[in-house]
């Protein structure tokens, strides 16, 4: 009778207090989401004949609490108000790389809980509160590829209404790439923009034609709609 084959294992746990969040997360990912303090704890084990298979197989569990966190380059409360006052949709891409990408903002103190499995750590619709808006953030981090994704679903507190938008993160190679997603954003500050024109100019739209371009109702007040007089036959 054969004798089964037995595969070496580790076992792994890792405590951290109180590190600076962008010198212990800058050497494995290339970079950091901002400043502020973390706390790590990770209780995990693998096995496999190779480092390969040893980390593809790493399972367990991993907490981690970031505190006096501020994002960064991030501006969502000054990228909240700027777009409130925008007054042409031309301007919503430098609005977005030199107001959004800049500064810093707040965040609430935020504590995940990491599942790991076949050597990938996941959190995810994890909500956090940040200065000018709210977000829900999605985590991976792929141990055999030493990579990483985020994706931040971003709300802001203004303009009213505005839908949310999409900044994502993937970190390789030791560096990191940072999309956007805000195409509903900018039809949203689009249809600002044609109604403030519209307003200024005092111009009067059927309801017909603001529901196809779906623009809010005429306001009570408005301008009545007066209609132009056509010419009389042989003029």
């Amino acid at each position: 009778t054969a004798i089964p084959s037995t595969q070496p294992g580790i076992g792994l746990t890792v405590l951290v207090e109180n590190a600076d969040l962008r010198q212990a997360l800058t050497p494995a990912l290339g970079g950091a989401p901002g400043d502020g303090r973390l706390d790590l704890n990770a209780q995990m084990q693998g096995q496999g004949r190779s480092w390969l298979a040893l980390v593809s197989s790493i399972s367990g569990e991993m907490t981690a609490r970031l505190s006096n966190l501020r994002l960064s380059p991030l501006d969502l409360a000054g990228f909240g108000a700027a777009l409130e006052e925008l007054s042409s949709i031309e301007a919503l891409p430098a609005l977005t790389e030199e107001t959004l990408f800049n500064g810093e903002t707040q965040a609430n103190d935020l504590d995940l809980a990491f599942a790991a499995s076949a050597g990938v750590m996941r959190v995810a619709g994890k909500e956090m509160e940040l200065e000018g808006g709210k977000a829900v953030a999605d985590i991976v981090y792929d141990l055999p590829r030493l990579g990483a994704d985020a994706a931040l679903s971003v709300s802001l507190n203004e303009p009213d209404g505005a839908p949310d938008f999409i900044i994502a993160a993937t970190s390789r190679d030791g560096s990191v790439d940072v999309q956007t997603d805000m195409l509903d954003l900018q039809n949203f500050a689009a249809r600002r923009v044609l109604q403030r024109s519209l307003d200024e100019a005092g111009a009067v739209v059927p309801q017909e034609l603001r529901d196809l371009m779906d623009l809010p109702g005429q306001p009570a007040d408005g301008p009545a709609v007066v209609p132009l007089q056509r010419p009389e036959a042989g003029n």
